[in-house]
This record gives C-alpha cells, sequence and structure tokens, in this order.
C-alpha cells in the first residue's frame, strides 16, 4: 500500500532527536518502511506541558499499519504508560495528573505492519492554579495570612515523583480559634493536618 500520510522529519527514532509538537495541531509520520539496511519502527515526540493537567495523545493510523504509544518522563527513558494499536483506527492515551515540564513518547511499531499515521496532543489544565514548589516539608511550608485564598494541586507526577503533601504556616496574632477550610475539584480527595508551632 501506499503511504496516505505525508512522512515524519527523521531522524527521530530515540528521545535525544525527539521532534516537539504544539497542541492541536495534525502531525503526520511513516512507521514500518525499510531502507539504507534499515526498518524505522518507532519515532519519538516530545510535548510541553505549560501547567499540571491532563495529557491526551491522539492517534489515527492507515491501511495496514498497526501501532502503539508509550508515554516516558521528563528524563526521555522513565515508563509512565501506553496504549496498544489497533488496525486503521484511532487510539488515545491519556494520562490525568502530570506536572507542568517536557515529556516524551514514542509511536512504534506493534505488530510488524507498516503504514501513515496523523498525531495530535491535547493538554486540559488544572482548575486553580498551582502552589509555589517545593513546599512539600514544614521547612519549605509556604507563610499564609489570615483571610487569604490559596491555590494548590497534588497528586500529579512528573520527573519521578507525585505530589502528595504541601505545607502551609501561618501566624496568630493572639489567643483565639483558628479556622481552616479546603474546597477540592474533580477527582481529589485530601485531608488536612494541623501541627505544632515546632512543626511536627
Amino acid at each position: 500500500y501506499a503511504a496516505l500520510y505525508s512522512n515524519d522529519t527523521e531522524p527521530n527514532d530515540a528521545y535525544t532527536s525527539a521532534t516537539s509538537l504544539s497542541f492541536s495541531t495534525n502531525y503526520y509520520g511513516h512507521v514500518g518502511y525499510y531502507g539504507n539496511l534499515t526498518r524505522d519502527n518507532e519515532d519519538y515526540y516530545k510535548v510541553t506541558l505549560p501547567t499540571d493537567g491532563k495529557l491526551f495523545i491522539i492517534e489515527d493510523s492507515k491501511i495496514s499499519l498497526n501501532i502503539g504509544i508509550e508515554l516516558y518522563d521528563q528524563n526521555g527513558t522513565t515508563y509512565i504508560g501506553n496504549v496498544s494499536g489497533k488496525y486503521n483506527d484511532t487510539d488515545t492515551l491519556k494520562y490525568n495528573y502530570l506536572k507542568a515540564g517536557t515529556y516524551y513518547f514514542k509511536v512504534y511499531n506493534w505488530s510488524n505492519s507498516y503504514g501513515s499515521y496523523t498525531i495530535k496532543v491535547l493538554h486540559t489544565p488544572n482548575f486553580y492554579t498551582n502552589d509555589t514548589e517545593p513546599n512539600d516539608l514544614t521547612s519549605t511550608a509556604i507563610a499564609t495570612s489570615i483571610g487569604s485564598n490559596n491555590y494548590g494541586h497534588l497528586g500529579h507526577y512528573g520527573s519521578g515523583t507525585t505530589d502528595y503533601n504541601d505545607y502551609y504556616k501561618i501566624t496568630l496574632p493572639s489567643d483565639g480559634k483558628l479556622l481552616i477550610t479546603e474546597t477540592t475539584k474533580t477527582s481529589l480527595n485530601i485531608g488536612v493536618d494541623l501541627y505544632d508551632q515546632d512543626g511536627t
């Protein structure tokens, strides 16, 4: 079969030569074709998330091509997740909680097939803005004030770690009551722990 879509720019067969992608744009490529004593079985791409949030990688393969997608962390080698391919069909790799940063993924020949594909990446940012990191310990707690609104994210993965805790500190000007109110969005379920003045 002749390739339906145009080819990707080579070389991009390793994360170090990955093609940079923009959001909401269709990109085209080929895998499985042979020439110059090699077979092009995988293409690498990278995308930069400006904020924490969801990443969608949507691929559509044509004719005889069956491909998969593997997502890698910001070092280009740590595996995060994958989706297996379908012949002449559309697949979507979705990851719901990534930190801001540059991530890599490869489109690869799933079953000794060949053909052309399209790729598009989408990003859905979190509802609230993020807190200033690092603040995962009492020693790096963010100073807040009475009556102020503070925004943050928890549970997002990137650079090999997941952000499970955010610490804040507040100074009471006099004896009295302290009320801490939190509101979460989407799938987040959190708790609030209060510590004494030594932070423990």
